[in-house]
């Protein structure tokens, strides 16, 4: 997936959180803002712990999850005499955890 895609579920994620994770009192119009004495993190606990865990998750896919080596083919034809040869690409990775370019 692209960064626009990644992004976008993100965005869904979120909104669904914040459709289904609401806490039972919220119903009230007069709660929707936060009050002084709640605090901005106990109103949306269950809201933190959901990013917490999408965090985690992501970070155990990041470090954990082995990109080994990986070599593709292409045919090439030689338009003199007409044969066709397999070249051979070797995509170096065989690493964990890298976030440099490609």
């Amino acid at each position: 997936m692209g960064v626009l895609q990644r992004i976008a579920i993100a965005y869904l994620v979120a909104a669904l959180c914040e459709i289904w994770l609401k806490n039972g009192d919220d119903h009230d119009v007069r709660d929707v803002n936060v009050d002084p004495e709640s605090s901005l993190l106990r109103k949306y606990q269950l809201q933190w712990a959901v990013t917490l865990m999408i965090c985690i998750e992501f970070l155990l896919v990041l470090y954990g999850l082995h990109v080994p080596d990986w070599e593709y083919q292409i045919s090439t034809n030689d338009q003199t005499t007409s044969v066709s040869a397999l070249k051979t690409f070797l995509v170096k990775c065989g690493v964990r955890g890298d976030t440099g370019p490609a």
